[in-house]
Parts: C-alpha cells; sequence; structure tokens
C-alpha cells in the first residue's frame, strides 16, 4: 500500500505541475493513469487486509460445518535463514461431535417429512410428483432415496398414473443419510391415489377404456365397432379430413408472394447497378465526346465513332457490356433510321434517367446548331465536373465498404478482449 500511496503523491504532483505550466491535455492522461492506478491498488489492499487470517496466537479460524473448506494464501518467513516461502494452506470445515451429528440427523428427518410430499395434501394422498432433496439441514446431510415399487414411482419421485389401481397403493420410501462419517436409515409408508380429474377429462379416460374394452370385445370378429355413448353422451363418429390441401395452398401463397418480393428486390437491384455504373461511365464518355470534337468532328460523328468502336470492341470480347455504350448504339441507329440528330439524343437521355445525362443532352440539343466551338467548351467544364463526381462516387464507395467491415471487425476485437481479459480475471480470482 505505502508504495501505491507514493505513486498517488507524485501523480497528484505532476497534475498540478503540468496544469500551472499549461502542458498539452494529451500529456496530462500519464499522471491521471498513475493516480488511477494508484488508488485501485490502495483500494485492493484495502480489501485483502481488512480482516486478518491471522490472530495474535496465530490460529485460523475454521468454517463452520456445511460451508466447505477453506484456503489461505500465507508466506512463511524463517529469520534465522534469512528465507521466507509462499504456502497455500488448506483448512477443513470443523467436524461436528457424535451428539451434534445426531441432533443434525433428526432435524434432517422432520426436514424430509416436511417437503417430502411437495404440493400433495399430504403422505396419505399422494397424486403428483415428491421432493426427493439431495441434500439436508443446509448441506450437512447427503440423502439418498429408494422405493419398494418402481412400477409406479419412478427413481426421480414422478409418478407412473398408468400403473396406480383406482382404489390407490402403497409404497414404501427408504431415506439413506449421511452425516460426516454418521449413517442412519428411515423408513415410511406414503399412499399414491390416480389423479384427480374434472368432468371434461374423466369423460375423454372413459371414452378411451370404452375404445379399449370394444377392441378387446371384438378382437375375433373380421370388424372393430366403435362406442356410440360414453358415461350417457352420445359420440360422433368421422373420419378425420386431412389438412394436407390446405398446408400445400398456404404455402404455395406464401411462396409465390416471398417469390414476388425477391422478384422485385431483383430488379431494384439491377436498377441500382445500372445506375452506378451509368454514373461511374460518365467521365469518360464526356471526355471521349471532347476529345473527338476538339479534334474537328463534328457531334454526330463522334456520337458514330464512339458507338461503333464499342460495338466492335464489345464483340470481339475486348471491354464488357456497358449500359451507356449500349444506349448510345441505340441512339445511333435511331438516327440511322430517320428519328433526327436532336430527337435520337433526347430520347438517350430519357433511357439513361440520370440528371447528369439529361444535362449533357440539354448542352447537346441547346449548342448542337450554333457551332463545335461553345459546345467543345462547355463539354470540358462538363468533364471536369464529372471527373469531381467520379472521385465522390469512389469516395462513398470506400466508405461503403469501409462500413460492411465494422460487424466482423467488433467481432475480432471482442474475441481479443476475451483472450487477453478472460486469463487475467482467472489469475486474478485464483
Amino acid at each position: 500500500m505505502v508504495l501505491c500511496v507514493i505513486e498517488a503523491v507524485i501523480a497528484i504532483t505532476w497534475m498540478i505541475i503540468a496544469k500551472k505550466h499549461g502542458v498539452l491535455k494529451k500529456k496530462r492522461m500519464v499522471p491521471v493513469i498513475l493516480f488511477l492506478t494508484a488508488v485501485l491498488g490502495i483500494l485492493v489492499d484495502l480489501s485483502e487486509n481488512r480482516q486478518s487470517a491471522i490472530d495474535e496466537e496465530k490460529q485460523i479460524v475454521r468454517n463452520e460445518p456445511g460451508q466447505g473448506e477453506k484456503t489461505e494464501a500465507l508466506e512463511a518467513e524463517i529469520p534465522e535463514l534469512e528465507q521466507s516461502e509462499s504456502y497455500t494452506v488448506s483448512i477443513t470445515e470443523r467436524q461436528l461431535t457424535e451428539e451434534e451429528r445426531k441432533r443434525v440427523l433428526d432435524e434432517a428427518v422432520k426436514e424430509a417429512e416436511q417437503i417430502f410430499h411437495g404440493s400433495n395434501p399430504s403422505m396419505e394422498e399422494v397424486r403428483e410428483a415428491v421432493v426427493l432433496p439431495e441434500t439436508l439441514q443446509d448441506g450437512l446431510v447427503q440423502a439418498e432415496w429408494n422405493f419398494d415399487n418402481y412400477e409406479v414411482m419412478q427413481p426421480d419421485g414422478k409418478i407412473q398414473q398408468e400403473n396406480i389401481p383406482q382404489e390407490g397403493i402403497l409404497v414404501q420410501a427408504k431415506l439413506h443419510m449421511s452425516c460426516q462419517g454418521t449413517e442412519q436409515i428411515y423408513e415410511f409408508y406414503f399412499k399414491v391415489l390416480p389423479p384427480q380429474l374434472s368432468e371434461t377429462e374423466q369423460f375423454w379416460e372413459d371414452l378411451s377404456s370404452a375404445i379399449r374394452a370394444a377392441d378387446e370385445e371384438t378382437s375375433y370378429s373380421s370388424y372393430y365397432t366403435l362406442p356410440d355413448s360414453v358415461d350417457g353422451h352420445t359420440v360422433i363418429w368421422k373420419e378425420k379430413q386431412s389438412k394436407t390441401a390446405v398446408t400445400f395452398a398456404f404455402l404455395g401463397v406464401i411462396a409465390a408472394t416471398a417469390l414476388a418480393f425477391k422478384d422485385k428486390e431483383n430488379e431494384k437491384k439491377r436498377q441500382e447497378l445500372r445506375e452506378n455504373e451509368l454514373l461511374f461511365t460518365y467521365p469518360e464518355m464526356v471526355n471521349k465526346l471532347t476529345l473527338l470534337l476538339g479534334a474537328g468532328m463534328s457531334m454526330a460523328s463522334a456520337w458514330e465513332k464512339i458507338a461503333l468502336t464499342y460495338k466492335r470492341q464489345s464483340e470481339q470480347g475486348q471491354v464488357k457490356k456497358s449500359p451507356v455504350y449500349e444506349e448510345m448504339l441505340v441512339a445511333y441507329h435511331e438516327m440511322q433510321d430517320g428519328i433526327g440528330e436532336r430527337n435520337a439524343y433526347l430520347r438517350f437521355g430519357e433511357r439513361c434517367g440520370l440528371t447528369q445525362y439529361r444535362k449533357m443532352v440539354s448542352l447537346i440539343t441547346q449548342n448542337v446548331r450554333k457551332g463545335q466551338k461553345e459546345l467543345t467548351k462547355l463539354l470540358e467544364d462538363e468533364a471536369d465536373e464529372a471527373f469531381h463526381l467520379r472521385k465522390e462516387l469512389a469516395k462513398k464507395a470506400g466508405e461503403e465498404a469501409g462500413t460492411k467491415l465494422l460487424m466482423p471487425m467488433m467481432i475480432m476485437l471482442a474475441l481479443v478482449m476475451a483472450v487477453i481479459l478472460v486469463p487475467a480475471c482467472m489469475s486474478f480470482q485464483l
């Protein structure tokens, strides 16, 4: 404890000096940690030494009977040899005297009689499971139970209802008790009766008996005759209708609904994937148009060049299919079919559906008649914006990937903490 107190004083002095000289908060954490660990050490020392295990006469108090063995961590110091050694001393609980054991066993008999019948009214009317404690008198007495009729009573105290006659049956219970080497046997009888049934339960019990009786009576006949009345009640027998068809119909509705939702979800995912591909390809497509226009091509020629190049490379397997260039190819064929250049561009923007493509189509349709120079400048500005958009999309994709990795990282952190803390806690307990 002295070392912890010194450490606490040093930490407090350090914090005062650091605050006075305006030291950064990060550097102030060092004395704070020292202070907290010192306080924790003082508290642990106080809790461990609040009551000494050894008194002035070098005696250790034993545990009372039933409290179990006591373990003390001690240190033996030999001044003459100038040596010391750590010892772990195991001290058994106090043993009862013969008179005390006899008294405990007598009290155990009374306790067993009180709790044995459980929820039953008395020993003369046992209709439900009995209570068989393994220990009595707060663990001082070990108890072992036996019955003379296991066709009626199970070893765990449950009753075999089908083997009980209507008038009941007497069963002997034998309780073997042991207390620190002293043994005693206690025997007693109790009466087991069939369970009390309500009027409805009694009717169904009688119906089962009538069915068994009818089976025995007609055992030599080719036909089995069902009883038509029991206890004055008419019984109408019908063949139970199978509900398999209803079950299949219900499962079909569930499967169809799930399939519809699945198709809708798949369509939504396909649409999101298409939109992402359109956004990622947008800067590339604008850059191509800008370069070709800057080289002196008209918008129609540049469009044709990009579309046909994509078609050739796609057929040769050099590039994978892209929704942007597929739509450009459609727009090119529409121009060839006579729809008109302006209408083909507008239809292209509508099919793409994104704001960026509508804006680009608007620039093209508004400036295609005014000349290439102004349109090239506008597309260059649009290409710069598209490049910044792509950087933002890449940043967003990275954040989404990091979010998906958050749960595995948390699981790994929990595992690492468990690997560190579990051994530490176990060693602290020892």
